[in-house]
């Protein structure tokens, strides 16, 4: 399966083909050797796992309101469990997974599983020490 995984994974990069250029003016080697440090870097690495799963969550959730499967509490329960970036993380996760239509449930489910009420956002916990992965 995994396999299979890696090949219909391969297929989708194919389709989108090459990404925009990320600049359009040359580089110095200089320019580069600032990138390198900076996108190399674990603190960049979590940045872009974070806005990541900010915009996985925001569409969901806009999705599922649109679509009538999120009332207001439900959304305020979900605004409360994504206040930290572990919390965002596992609950990106989950809306991948689940379907629009399991958005009342999934929310309430990481309400209780977060221990998260609204209004506790400011008390979540401070992310952990990082330390960088080679």
């Amino acid at each position: 399966m995994i396999t299979g995984l890696n090949a219909v994974s391969e297929k989708i990069d194919e389709a989108f083909g090459r990404p925009p250029a990320f600049t359009s003016q040359p580089l110095s080697q200089a320019d580069i050797s600032v990138l390198d440090r900076i996108f190399g870097d674990v603190g960049y690495a979590v940045y872009a796992d974070d806005e990541i799963n900010r915009s996985v969550i925001k569409n969901f959730l806009i999705n599922a309101i649109l679509q009538g499967h999120l009332e207001d509490e439900g959304l305020e329960l979900a605004l409360a469990a994504v206040a930290t970036p572990q919390h965002r993380s596992e609950m990106a996760l989950k809306m991948i997974v689940h379907g629009i239509g399991d958005a009342e449930a999934l929310v309430r489910q990481a309400a209780v599983e977060f221990e998260m009420v609204p209004g506790q956002e400011e008390q979540a916990a401070e992310p952990r020490q990082l330390q960088r992965v080679k």
